[in-house]
Order: structure tokens, then C-alpha cells, then sequence
């Protein structure tokens, strides 16, 4: 049993589908269904029922399932403690990332520890469900490192932050709109509940952040439409489909929609670089003090 036969395997569990598990391993379908038979042939069993759309556990399948993600998280670590005999000079190392990034310099950050680290192979992962996700896998060790959104402030007791970036969010309308007709008289909290809202996906930093503050007034939003690009928020807001909260540099150099000012508590948001609480591992570690100490705002 290869490390990246159980990969594979994995892979098409998680998704559902062999070119799911290629389109996430960044490989072909072809690759995937040759290492899972590979797979299958070294253990003499099937892994999946192939007769449906979609790739389906058998018995066998299903106790594999439960049980690869320790062996290939301790194939992983074997793996990088002996690598780091050499002090964190080489390894691999997986770093989990929010989307969109532009507020950071992350591939100058990069690229100046992997001037100092030529031998270490690092790999940039996103997730569906934004930051809460990438939470997710970093506490299943699937991440080394993650750079998430939280809102300001937060503790995390399980998990290790160091701050990389921080701001307010701001409130966008389309030009034109009546809550931007009157400078004088900005809205509450209460009347912004009455207009239709562009949200990003549940799970995604942003998105608890507002949801807490109407929340907490004991308010309801409308919500028109949500997506799991922040960046197109804007794009939506400007046709006129609703309004948002969204960081300001999201809209830095856009003329069709308008920042409003509201009355209400200030709703900050912070990006962060973070690992679990613990033990880490050299190479990690190593990356964790080069970008405290060559921070990478854009």
C-alpha cells in the first residue's frame, strides 16, 4: 500500500467521483483510477462498486474509508520526522488558503522562504466552505498551516494565530441607490434588515460576522443571493441585486457601487495565519517565523 494509492482513494471519497478526486489532486482521471486499482489489486478486494455514477463504498471500502486517514496521516509524519533530521531544511508543507488573497503578498512571502528553503515543496490548498473548512482540515491534519479570515479578536483555543492583516467591513450599494441618497441621516442596522443582502457562503468569516451583528440586534436579513466568491459580491451589488458588507479591498478602485455609512457597531474582520495547538513540525515552523518577520500586506 503506496502513500499515494491511499491518497487517490481518499480523494474519490471525499468527492464523490474519480475526476472529482483528479480535479482536487490536480492530476488526470486516468492517474486516480490506476493507483486506486493498485490499490485494490495489493489488498485483493473492491473499493467501490464502478456499476453507478457515482463512487460507491463497498463493505471493504467502507472499513478502509474509516481507517486510511490515520495511516496516511502517520505515513505523512514518519515521513517529515525524518526529513527534519535536517533541521526543517526539507520536507513538504501544506498550506490551506482563503480566496480571495489580494490583500496579502502571499506569493512574495513565498517566494522569499522558498529562497531560504529551496528543498521544501509547498502546496497552496482552498476550500469550498472558506475558512471554516479550512479549520476543519487543519484540525484533521490535512493543513500544516492555514491562512483564514476570523472575526477580530477571536480565540480559538485549540488552534495558534499570529495576525497577517485587519480592517473594518464596510457597507456597498449600488450607485444610486436611496441609502446612499442621504450623508446625513446614515441607516441602522434595523433598516438595512429591510433591504435584500449579497452574502457569501455560510461557513465563510464574512458572512458569521454580519450574521452575528443582526443577530445580536435581534434582526433578520433578506437575503437575495449568496455566493462563494467574495470578490463577486461587488459585481452583484452593482447590478442592483442587493447590498453587502464586505472589507474594503474588495472594492478598492470600482466606481459602481457606493461605500454608505451606517449606524451601528463597527464590524471588524482579521486574516490570520494559524496551526494547531502543539506540537509543530520543523518545516512549519520555519515558514510561521519567516512571515512574522517578512509580513506581506499587498
Amino acid at each position: 500500500m503506496e502513500t499515494r494509492q491511499l491518497e487517490a482513494f481518499l480523494a474519490v471519497v471525499g468527492t464523490g467521483t474519480f475526476a472529482g478526486a483528479a480535479d482536487e489532486l490536480g492530476t488526470v482521471q486516468s492517474s486516480v483510477s490506476t493507483r486506486v486499482r493498485a490499490l485494490e489489486q495489493d489488498l485483493g478486494v473492491r473499493l467501490f462498486d464502478r456499476s453507478r455514477r457515482t463512487a460507491r463504498l463497498t463493505t471493504a471500502g467502507l472499513v478502509l474509508a474509516e481507517e486510511a486517514p490515520a495511516w496516511l496521516h502517520l505515513g505523512q509524519d514518519l515521513r517529515q520526522h525524518v526529513l527534519e533530521a535536517d533541521g526543517g531544511r526539507r520536507g513538504s508543507l501544506r498550506i490551506g488558503t482563503i480566496n480571495p488573497i489580494s490583500h496579502l503578498d502571499l506569493p512574495g512571502m513565498l517566494a522569499g522562504f522558498s529562497a531560504e528553503h529551496p528543498h521544501v515543496q509547498v502546496s497552496l490548498r482552498t476550500d469550498p466552505a472558506g475558512s471554516e473548512g479550512l479549520l476543519t482540515r487543519l484540525r484533521a491534519h490535512e493543513l500544516d498551516l492555514a491562512v483564514v479570515s476570523l472575526p477580530a479578536r477571536a480565540v480559538v483555543h485549540d488552534l495558534v494565530t499570529a495576525p497577517l492583516a485587519s480592517g473594518a467591513l464596510v457597507l456597498i450599494t449600488p450607485s444610486g441607490h436611496p441609502l446612499a441618497a442621504d450623508a446625513a441621516s446614515p441607516p441602522t442596522l434595523a433598516e438595512l434588515s429591510e433591504h435584500p443582502w449579497i452574502d457569501t457562503a455560510a461557513g465563510q468569516a464574512v458572512r458569521h460576522i454580519v450574521d452575528s451583528a443582526f443577530s445580536a440586534a435581534g434582526l433578520v436579513r433578506r437575503r437575495a443571493v449568496e455566493l462563494s466568491d467574495l470578490t463577486a459580491v461587488p459585481d452583484f451589488v452593482a447590478s442592483g441585486s442587493g447590498i453587502a458588507m464586505v472589507p474594503r479591498f474588495v472594492v478598492t478602485g470600482r466606481s459602481d457601487v457606493r461605500i454608505v455609512d451606517y449606524t451601528g457597531p463597527r464590524l471588524e474582520w482579521s486574516t490570520v495565519l494559524v496551526h494547531r495547538r502543539g506540537r509543530i513540525s520543523q518545516v512549519a515552523q520555519r515558514f510561521w517565523d519567516h512571515s512574522l518577520q517578512h509580513p506581506a500586506p499587498a
